[in-house]
């Protein structure tokens, strides 16, 4: 029954215009169809009490609005408002809403005598002095999640000292807007991870910015310096993000970097103890090859003539297996470095502080692939090597060759294109 909308009041005060008497509001209405139809709806809706004076009657009793009806039109009757007990509230003035409603708004009311004209809420478009009214209580809203302690009008915060902030403001502060409060709002309730934080950070801010205040001041202070106190808020809270963010991006890349480290650690540690495996095979070839023209077993020719061309592949499939391992670990080599450059190339531009700081890591880990990378080539280098001088040594004793002979040609032959070789794979991985 005593649910009303915003239209239904306005409709009903504007039909029924009522003036303050004192803390009264009344209406002096001619009675008539439509004003009676007004006047029992508002009553059902207990927003105008059920009992109205007729002016002009020798009775000075009130009667039920019940009671009238189409004999009375014509009549003037006075309505009284219920101000304070209705589902509407009704104000005069905002001293007097703030009077009674400094941080808790009602949930409808009017305010009757404003210059700007009469003000209803809740409307669509607040604007003026009710748009800043309701910016209040945002604001006050936001202090209380942050507050310590809080009482029916006042908020305590202890950090850095307490400091108690009371609700108690006047009518000019919500002259003019608060600059910054969309932005205020919007950093407190981001970064859900940095609770604890900001509330530290609010507080920080707050006994730094009204510690010289009187307390029964501090907060009409604050609305009135809101801009102010916004932007030393904004500038507190960015020098904690940067701080933060540099100290995540630089334990980030910190961690990242030991990852880096120990990778290419493990990849020299692997490669070098796979390259054991050539001076098994050297010792392979040289011991179990043998020269046909000087052999004095029971072998045939033939039969050794095989046995050389087994173990000279044996030698040849061995330094291409190893090779081919070596270029894998280069190409590993690289994947490393391009995301490791492309790691530093986000850092640079999220941070360029903390780019700066871990200086000696990059240097370190670029050193760290250089070697690395050098490491590999020659470990091609010496299979290429291998494999030439095996198959050359093969083929000599299989020949019956005077070695001492063609080795200077044997050298040129191995060096020409081991250099070729090499070129070709360090333009590869470079």
């Amino acid at each position: 029954m005593n649910d009303i909308t915003p239209d239904e009041t306005q409709e009903i005060f504007e039909a029924l215009p009522p003036k303050w008497e004192g803390d009264d509001l009344v209406a002096e209405v001619i009675l008539s169809d439509r004003n009676l139809e007004l006047i029992k709806k508002a009553s059902v809706h207990n927003l105008v009490s059920e009992y109205v004076g007729v002016v002009g009657s020798r009775v000075k009793r009130k009667k039920l609005v019940e009671d009238f009806c189409s004999k009375n039109y014509g009549e003037t009757v006075r309505v009284f408002f219920n101000v304070d007990i209705g589902p509407v509230r009704f104000f005069e003035n905002f001293e007097s809403l703030i009077e009674t409603h400094p941080t808790e708004k009602p949930s409808s009311f009017v305010v009757t005598s404003e210059a700007e004209g009469v003000i209803y809420y809740p409307c669509e478009t607040p604007s003026g002095r009710l748009k800043h009214y309701l910016e209040v209580h945002s604001l006050w809203s936001a202090l209380l999640d942050k507050s310590d302690d809080d009482t029916a009008n006042g908020l305590t915060f202890l950090y850095k000292g307490k400091l108690y902030l009371n609700g108690l403001y006047s009518a000019s502060c919500l002259e003019n807007g608060f600059d910054g409060l969309t932005k205020f709002l919007s950093l407190l309730q981001k970064d859900k991870p940095h609770e604890v934080e900001k509330g530290h950070i609010l507080q920080n801010t707050l006994h730094s910015f009204l510690y010289h205040v009187e307390t029964d001041d501090k907060f009409a202070y604050l609305l009135s310096n809101f801009s102010s106190f916004s932007l030393k808020f904004d500038e507190a809270y960015q020098a904690y993000s940067v701080g933060f963010s540099f100290d995540k991006l630089r334990e980030e890349y910190e961690e990242r970097y030991r990852d880096y480290m120990i990778k290419v650690n493990d990849l020299i540690s692997a490669s070098l103890i796979k390259s054991l495996t050539i001076p098994a095979v050297i010792f392979l070839t040289s011991t179990r090859t043998q020269a046909v023209a000087t052999a004095n077993s029971g072998a045939s020719h033939d039969e050794i003539i095989a046995v050389n061309i087994g173990v000279g592949l044996v030698a040849l499939i061995v330094s291409v297996v190893f090779s081919m391992m070596m270029i894998s670990e280069l190409q590993s080599i690289k994947s490393i470095k391009a995301e490791y450059e492309s790691l530093t190339g986000r850092l640079e531009k999220k941070s360029s502080e903390a780019f700066n700081a871990i200086y000696i890591f990059r240097k370190n880990l670029r050193s760290k692939l250089i070697y690395a990378n050098t490491v590999l080539l020659s470990l091609i280098l010496f299979s290429i090597v291998h494999a030439t001088i095996s198959l050359l040594w093969v083929t000599s004793r299989t020949q019956g060759w005077a070695f001492s002979y063609p080795i200077y040609e044997s050298v040129a032959f191995v060096c020409k294109w081991t250099r070729a070789l090499f070129s070709v794979v360090a333009s590869l991985f470079s």
